[in-house]
């Protein structure tokens, strides 16, 4: 069948571009840990490029599926997972289609979990930042005293100055 074959295609290009968002994920963990910025930058742009192409690799998959799904008579064949195609199939071109989502599905799960993880490192990087920059606030403006919140009020700022005139 050609749209077994299209399909194969499509996900063979999906598995490639998880593996490579797999990479950059990875890559962007290192630079998190490293407050590396032009590295997270570089690795969000490169993400937000291949994320873009996953939308026009999901129509297409979504296309091959349904002429799949046609050619098997399966109702709502658009909507069928790759892996109950590839049951359906059998044969060769099943059993490779049934190794190829089992292949997307790992990269999928993967960049989640590395992806999860940078997100709880940006996070926790990010309340670190806070409380420094609360605590030069502090400094700055003086001592307070804790607040309703819980946290040091500070007293009003602090004004001071020299007169460089003399």
């Amino acid at each position: 069948m050609d749209a077994v074959r299209e399909l194969e295609d499509v996900v063979r290009e999906m598995v490639a571009v998880y593996e490579r968002l797999e990479v950059l994920a990875e890559a962007r963990r290192r630079a998190l840990a490293g407050a590396d910025r032009a590295a997270i930058a570089r690795c969000v742009a490169e993400e937000g490029e291949l994320i873009a192409g996953l939308t026009e690799l999901e129509a297409r998959r979504a296309g091959a599926s349904a002429r799949v799904g046609k050619q098997l008579g399966v109702a709502g064949e658009a909507q069928l997972r790759i892996g109950a195609i590839a049951s359906r199939v059998g044969g060769e071109s099943g059993e490779r289609l049934a190794g190829l989502a089992s292949r997307l599905r790992d990269r999928i799960e993967s960049v989640t979990r590395i992806n999860a993880v940078c997100r709880a490192a940006a996070e926790s990087l990010s309340k670190h930042m806070e409380g420094l920059w609360r605590r030069v606030l502090d400094e700055v403006q003086g001592g307070g005293v804790y607040g309703a919140s819980g946290r040091m009020q500070t007293s009003s700022a602090v004004v001071s100055g020299i007169d460089v005139r003399s």
